[in-house]
């Protein structure tokens, strides 16, 4: 299951750097993104409590996938 799942995320994230699909491979990082949040919230949620954790870093990337999605030209 984790190599599926990091498997997808590279895939996602090479989609990300191609011009004409930032906005779908975006919204598939966003989805990802938000998914592996609410998982391991509710799997190990004692992982928001860790300043350096794979949680909370997670939020302001998901705010930084946003931003280029926005300033991306609709083609």
């Amino acid at each position: 299951m984790v190599g599926l799942g990091a498997a997808i995320d590279v895939a996602a994230g090479v989609l990300f750097l191609v011009p004409g699909w930032v906005r779908r491979a975006g919204a598939l990082q966003f989805a990802i993104s938000a998914v592996y949040l609410v998982s391991l919230s509710v799997v190990a949620p004692a992982l928001w409590f860790d300043p350096f954790g794979a949680l909370l870093k997670i939020v302001p990337l998901m705010g930084a996938t946003l931003v280029v999605m926005a300033f991306q030209e609709k083609r």
